[in-house]
C-alpha cells in the first residue's frame, strides 16, 4: 500500500506535502503581462501582420469566421446591383448613335460581374475556406475590371466620373468578401491601371470625344485609389486592435462576467436549498450569497500542494484560517470556464455534509477564479491504500470507504440528484482526522474547456472522467448517471480491497477498448483471499457494483448498509466507532528520489517564464537555463509509487544519453516535492498538432508537400534511432502533440521514455483520444516498436490531410473501429502513389506485417523526386 498523497485536489491533481517549489513559480506578473501587451501590439505597419504567430492565426480564423455569413450575401448583392448599376450609368450616357447598342460588351460585362458574384454565392463553402484567398482575390479582380470595361464601352467617354465604379465596386468587396488590405490593394492597383490604359486608349482613337484629358482621368483615379487604400488599410487595423482588445478583455474583465454568472444571467440562477428532501439543492433563479465572495486580497497563499486538470492546488490562511486554494487558470474559453464554473459553485455553496468538502467561497481576479475550500491535510485515500510505506488498519479503512458512500448518497439525494462523474480514490480526500470526504463533484464538466491541448473536434471525442473508473456505458457514449457513480466506488472497493491498481499493466488506452468487452480489474490482479470472515461480503459488494447492467447495480443505499455490517462483524461489536485504529506514525508526504548527479539541474540554475501548454503530465512552461531558452515540464508526483519514481530516474539516465538531430534534447531534471522538473531544449514553433490547428494549410502544393515530406523523413529518422538504441526506446505514446517543430521547421521528437508517468498521468486525468494508438494497443495485447509505426503513419496523413482523423466519429466508435476492424484514414486525392502505399503498410492490423524504420528511412529517401514531383498531383488510385 504506498504512500500518502498530500492534500485536496482536483481530478489530476497529485496532492503534497507544502514544498519550496512554488517559489520557483511565482514570478512578477506586471512584467510578464506588460512584455505581453507589448508583443500583442507589434504590428507590420504595410502588411498589418502581427509580429507574433499565434496572435496572427488566430486573427485569420476569427476574421474568416466573421465574414463567413455575410459573404454570400454580399456577393449576391453585389452580381445584382453592380450590373444594374452599369447598364443604368450607360443607358443614361447613350449618345445618338446609339453607340451603346451597337456594342455587345454592354451586355457581356455585366453578365461576367454576375456570374463572378453567383459563383461565389454558390462556392461559399469553398471561398469562406483559409486557402482560397487568392481565389476569392481573382474572382474580384474580374469582376471589377469587367464593370469597368462596360462603363467604358457602354459610354461615349472615358472621364473622372467613371472612376465611382471603381469606388463602388471596391468599398463593396472590401466590406463583404473580408479581403485583407494587401490583397485588396492587389484589386485596386489592378483595376486602376485598367482604367487608365482605357482612358489613354480612348483619347488616342476618339480624343475629339472625350470630355477630359487622360491626365484628369489618371488625377481622379489616383485620388480614389489613396482614399480608398486609406479605408481598406484603416479597416483591418481597427479589426486587428479589436480582436486583441477582445482577447485582453476576456481575461481582464473577467469579475465583471463572473459577477453576471453569480446573477443567474448565464447559468439560469444559483442553486437554492429546497425544503425537506434531505438538504438537497435545485435551480431556482437565485443569486449567489455575497458572503460566498470572497477578496483576493483577504487570501494569503502559501505553498503548492499540487497541480492538475484545473492549474494548481495551494495552501492558504484565510482569515486566520487554513484553507485550500484552486485556482482555476483563465485559458481558452473562457465564457465557458466561467459559466460552468458559476454554476457549480451555486451548487457548492448550498451542500453541507461532513463528508463532502466544505465549499468556503469564490476568488475573483482578472487572471483566474479560485475554488476556496477546508483543507485536507492527510492527502487522499487514493495515497493511502497504495502507499508502501503506510500500513493503514482494516478498521479505518473500512471507516473511510463508508465515509464515502455517505457524502455520495448525500448527492445523490439531492434534488435534482448531484452526479459526480469523476469519482475515484485520488477525489476521496482525507482530514486531520481521518475522516473521508468528496471531492471536486461536478467539476469534471470543466475537464473539456481545461485541456489546451486537444482542438475543439477532439476535445468532443474525449470522455468525462478518468477511464480506470468509468463505467463501460459511458465508454459507449451514453449519459452519466447514479449508476456510473456506483460504478466507480466499486473499482475503489477493489483498490481497497487488493491494495493494487485498478487495470495494473494494462495501457491506460487500453482500458476503454477492455471494460467494453466485460472485463474488470480481477480479471488481471486477482484478489488474495480476505484475513478475516467479516470482510467476505466486500467482494460481492464489489461485483455488483461494477456489474455490466447498470440496473443490477446497487444504490449507495444499500452500499452504506453492506459497509455498517461488514464494520459491525469486523469489529465484533456495534460500537464499532471505538474499535477504529489510527496509524502511530507520521505520514511521509514525499516520493521523491534524488536522481544521479549525472543529470541532476539545481532549482536556482532554471529560471520559469510563462506557460505555454498542458497535457497528461501536468504544465509546461518557457524558461531559461543558465541563459539557454528551455521548455520545464512540472509533474506533480505527490501521488506517483516510489517504485515509478526509480523506473523513472532510470529512463532519465537513458534519455541523458540520446543524441539526435530529430530527438527534442533532454538536459536533466530537478526533483523538489511536490513536482519534479524536467528541463528540454525549447522549440519555438510548438507542436504539429496546434501548427496546423492554428495556421491555413500552405497554399502551393509544392510548400506543402515539401513540408509533409519533411515531417515525415525526420520522424522516421528519429524513430529509428529510439529503435536501434541499446536498450530500445518506444515510444508508446506517439502523436502530432508530441512532434515538435524548430525554427527553421525541423522535426523533433518528445516526451520518449516517460511512460511510466505518461500512465500515471492518464489514471489522474481525463480519458485521451484514441486516434493514434494503435490496435494491439487498445486490444491491450502485447506490442513493441510497430505501435510507433502504427501512430507515425497517422501523423503523416494528418500532415496531408491538414486535419485530424475521423472527424465526425466518436472514441467509442474510433477505438472499435481501429482495434477490431479496419477503420483507416482515407488518403486525400492528391497523396502519390508511393506514399499511399508506405502509409497503408504502416497502419495494418497485424503488427509483424507493419515496416521497421530501417526500411521506412530508405524508402522515403528514395520516393523523394516522385514525393516532390508536381506533377503526380492527383494521381492517387489506391
Amino acid at each position: 500500500m504506498p504512500k500518502v498523497s498530500p492534500n485536496a485536489t482536483d481530478g489530476g491533481d497529485s496532492p503534497s506535502k507544502m514544498g519550496a517549489g512554488s517559489i520557483f513559480f511565482r514570478k512578477t506578473a506586471s512584467k510578464r503581462e506588460s512584455k505581453k501587451r507589448t508583443e500583442e501590439f507589434e504590428i507590420n505597419f504595410m502588411s498589418l501582420r502581427f509580429a507574433d504567430n499565434d496572435l496572427e492565426g488566430r486573427f485569420r480564423l476569427a476574421r474568416q469566421a466573421k465574414y463567413r455569413s455575410r459573404l454570400r450575401y454580399g456577393a449576391g448583392f453585389t452580381a445584382c446591383v453592380i450590373p444594374l448599376l452599369v447598364v443604368m450609368q450607360a443607358t443614361l450616357k447613350r449618345d445618338t448613335t446609339n453607340h451603346w447598342t451597337e456594342v455587345p460588351l454592354v451586355l457581356i460585362f455585366p453578365g461576367i460581374v454576375g456570374l463572378c458574384g453567383f459563383s461565389v454565392v454558390v462556392f461559399s463553402g469553398y471561398f469562406q475556406s483559409a486557402n482560397s484567398s487568392a481565389a476569392l482575390t481573382l474572382v474580384c479582380l474580374v469582376g471589377q475590371v469587367c464593370a469597368l470595361l462596360d462603363t467604358t464601352a457602354a459610354a461615349t467617354d472615358v472621364t473622372e466620373k467613371n472612376v465611382w465604379v471603381q469606388f463602388i465596386f471596391s468599398l463593396g468587396i472590401t466590406s463583404s468578401t473580408g479581403l485583407t488590405f494587401i490583397e485588396a490593394g492587389v484589386v485596386l492597383i489592378c483595376s486602376s491601371l485598367c482604367f487608365i490604359v482605357m482612358a489613354w486608349a480612348h483619347y488616342s482613337v476618339e480624343p475629339t470625344m472625350s470630355l477630359s484629358s487622360p491626365g484628369t482621368s489618371m488625377a481622379a483615379v489616383f485620388l480614389y485609389s489613396i482614399f480608398l487604400s486609406f479605408l481598406s488599410w484603416n479597416w483591418e487595423y481597427e479589426e486587428r486592435r479589436d480582436f486583441v482588445l477582445t482577447e485582453r478583455l476576456a481575461k481582464e474583465n473577467v469579475q465583471i462576467q463572473m459577477t453576471m454568472e453569480m446573477t443567474g444571467w448565464f447559468s439560469g440562477g444559483a442553486a437554492v436549498s429546497s425544503e425537506g428532501g434531505g438538504g438537497g439543492v435545485h435551480s431556482q433563479g437565485g443569486v449567489l450569497h455575497s458572503n460566498c465572495h470572497i477578496d483576493p486580497k483577504d487570501v494569503e497563499l502559501g505553498n503548492e500542494l499540487g497541480s492538475g486538470t484545473f492549474g494548481c492546488v495551494y495552501a492558504a490562511r484565510w482569515k486566520e484560517t487554513s484553507v485550500a486554494v484552486k485556482k482555476i487558470t483563465l485559458q481558452g474559453d473562457t465564457q465557458a470556464i466561467v459559466t460552468s464554473f458559476g454554476a457549480e459553485a451555486s451548487v457548492m455553496a448550498q451542500l453541507r455534509h461532513p463528508n463532502v468538502v466544505m465549499f468556503m467561497g469564490v476568488m475573483l481576479h482578472p487572471e483566474y477564479v479560485g475554488l476556496v475550500m477546508e483543507i485536507c491535510p492527510k492527502g487522499s485515500v487514493h495515497g493511502v491504500i497504495h502507499s508502501e510505506e503506510l500500513k493503514i488498519d482494516w478498521t479505518l479503512l473500512l471507516r473511510m470507504l463508508l465515509d464515502s458512500a455517505r457524502g455520495m448518497n448525500f448527492l445523490h439525494s439531492s434534488s435534482p440528484p448531484l452526479i459526480h462523474r469523476d469519482l475515484k480514490s485520488i477525489n476521496l480526500l482525507i482530514d486531520a482526522d481521518w475522516r473521508c470526504k468528496v471531492s471536486d463533484f461536478g467539476l469534471s464538466k470543466l475537464k473539456a474547456f481545461r485541456d489546451d491541448s486537444f482542438s475543439e473536434s477532439a476535445t468532443k471525442r474525449m470522455y468525462v472522467g478518468t477511464p480506470m473508473w468509468l463505467a463501460p456505458e459511458v465508454f459507449n457514449g451514453d449519459e452519466h448517471t447514479e449508476k456510473t457513480d456506483v460504478y466507480s466506488f466499486g473499482i475503489i472497493l477493489y483498490e481497497a480491497l487488493s491494495g493494487a491498481s485498478p487495470f495494473e499493466n494494462v495501457s491506460a488506452d487500453a482500458v476503454p477498448f477492455i471494460v467494453q468487452s466485460g472485463k474488470r480489474p480481477t480479471d488481471f490482479t486477482p484478489l488474495e483471499p480476505l484475513e478475516h470472515a467479516g470482510l467476505e461480503p466486500l467482494p460481492t459488494l464489489m461485483h455488483k457494483c461494477w456489474d455490466v447492467n447498470p440496473m443490477v447495480r446497487p444504490t449507495f443505499t444499500a452500499i452504506i448498509s453492506a459497509l455498517q455490517v461488514a464494520l459491525i462483524a469486523f469489529c465484533g461489536d456495534e460500537a464499532w466507532e471505538d474499535h477504529i485504529i489510527f496509524p502511530d506514525r507520521k505520514l511521509v508526504l514525499t516520493n521523491a528520489v534524488e536522481p544521479e548527479d549525472g543529470f541532476l539541474i539545481t532549482e536556482k540554475d532554471v529560471v520559469c517564464g510563462d506557460s505555454i501548454g498542458k497535457g497528461v503530465f501536468g504544465v509546461v512552461y518557457s524558461g531559461t537555463y543558465f541563459g539557454t531558452p528551455v521548455a520545464i515540464k512540472k509533474l506533480p508526483i505527490g501521488a506517483v509509487p516510489k517504485n515509478t519514481m526509480i523506473e523513472f530516474h532510470k529512463e532519465c539516465s537513458i534519455m541523458k544519453g540520446l543524441h539526435h538531430p530529430n530527438i527534442v534534447l533532454f538536459m536533466g531534471s530537478c526533483s523538489n516535492s511536490p513536482n519534479l522538473l524536467l528541463v528540454t531544449e525549447l522549440l519555438v514553433n510548438g507542436s504539429f498538432f496546434d501548427y496546423y490547428h492554428k495556421r491555413p494549410k500552405p497554399v502551393g502544393v509544392a510548400d506543402h508537400r515539401s513540408l509533409c515530406y519533411n515531417i515525415a523523413l525526420d520522424m522516421a529518422r528519429g524513430l529509428a534511432y529510439l529503435h536501434n538504441h541499446i536498450p530500445v526506446v518506444i515510444h508508446r505514446d506517439l502523436k502530432s502533440q508530441n512532434i515538435l517543430l524548430d525554427a527553421t521547421m525541423r522535426t523533433k521528437i518528445a516526451d520518449f521514455g516517460l511512460s511510466k508517468f505518461r500512465e500515471v498521468g492518464k489514471t489522474m486525468s481525463i480519458c485521451g483520444s484514441p486516434l493514434w494508438v494503435a490496435p494491439e494497443v487498445l486490444r491491450g495485447e502485447k506490442y513493441g516498436t510497430p505501435c510507433d509505426v502504427f501512430s507515425f503513419s497517422i501523423i503523416v496523413w494528418e500532415a496531408l490531410a491538414w486535419s485530424e482523423p475521423y472527424p465526425s466519429m466518436g472514441s467509442s466508435e474510433v477505438m472499435k473501429g481501429v482495434a477490431c476492424g479496419n477503420l483507416r484514414p482515407v488518403n486525400p486525392d492528391d497523396t502519390p502513389l508511393c506514399l499511399d502505399k508506405l502509409l497503408k503498410e504502416c497502419w495494418q492490423r497485424k503488427q509483424e506485417l507493419r515496416p521497421g524504420f530501417n526500411q521506412i528511412v530508405p524508402m522515403l529517401e528514395a520516393m523523394k523526386d516522385e514525393f516532390l514531383n508536381l506533377h503526380n498531383v492527383g494521381n492517387n488510385v489506391g
